[in-house]
């Protein structure tokens, strides 16, 4: 399939989800519509597929797979039978799919985490990481969570200073994300490394301008750890953080909890 219609094909299924306010089944039958008025349409049924495949339909997305393959094989058709495969647990095929793709398409981003997605399920738990490890190495701009499943195959697989490794080297790329530092703050305490988990959280909050969550979480941490002296002074700044938010963002509801914390802690 060409890159053309492979764009056109991903933005109709965008689209079409988008749109689709009832029941599956009833944008099912809407495209289905479609696809009796202008029956050439490929692009209408991978849409097809894809409602299939969120039906879980699997009989019906194949169909509808089988059809584009006749006349536009390709990537597109892969990476959804792959899918189809995948969430109905028939991990040989998907495997299959993923592996032929990524061999005719080595910088498939989605080649690539579709594998480690097949691996990790069935335990492979290695071999996981290291395709997530391909499918960020390709990408442009990769999903942070590329790096969080790479780092939970590591943690499987019982090797901890690797899962640790694989966020750092997310958070290199990407910057100190808090989708990739949360994981690694409790890997490092999931191994009794307190000072480590602190030392992140103390770089985190040198570059954030709401600090007073993290000076709890810092707080909560050293208290658990028997350091009372020092997590009473992060809980100290915590109020103090807290204090220096607009009147509006103090009364939200997760503000008033975080506060209940803060002076229950205080109040020891």
């Amino acid at each position: 399939m060409s890159s053309g219609l492979l764009g056109a094909a991903l933005f109709a299924v965008a689209c079409i989800s988008a749109s689709a306010h009832g029941p599956l089944s009833e944008s099912i039958a809407a495209v289905s519509a479609e696809i009796a008025r202008d029956p050439n349409r490929i692009e209408l049924y991978l849409s097809r597929a894809r409602l299939h495949l969120q039906h879980d339909d699997w009989p019906a997305a194949h169909a509808d797979l089988d059809r584009v393959a006749v006349s536009a094989p390709g990537a597109a058709v892969d990476l959804l039978r792959g899918e189809v495969f995948l969430k109905s647990a028939d991990f040989a095929r998907a495997g299959k799919v993923f592996t032929e793709l990524v061999g005719r398409e080595p910088r498939s981003v989605a080649g690539h985490s579709g594998l480690a997605r097949v691996q990790f399920a069935i335990g492979e738990f290695e071999a996981a990481a290291r395709s997530f490890a391909r499918a960020a190495g390709v990408s442009e701009q990769p999903d942070p969570m590329l790096f969080v499943s790479q780092s939970s195959a590591f943690e499987k697989a019982g090797r901890t200073a690797d899962a640790i490794a694989a966020l750092d080297a997310g958070m290199r790329k990407l910057g100190p994300l808090v989708t990739l530092a949360n994981p690694a703050i409790e890997l490092e305490l999931s191994t009794g490394r307190t000072d480590a988990a602190v030392a992140r959280i103390d770089a985190l909050l040198a570059g954030q301008p709401r600090k007073e969550a993290w000076l709890v979480r810092r707080a909560e941490i050293l208290q658990k750890a028997g350091r009372t002296a020092d997590a009473r002074v992060s809980w100290e700044q915590a109020r103090s953080a807290f204090a220096t938010l607009p009147e509006f963002r103090q009364n939200t509801p997760q503000m008033v909890e975080l506060r209940s914390r803060i002076d229950a802690a205080l109040a020891k």
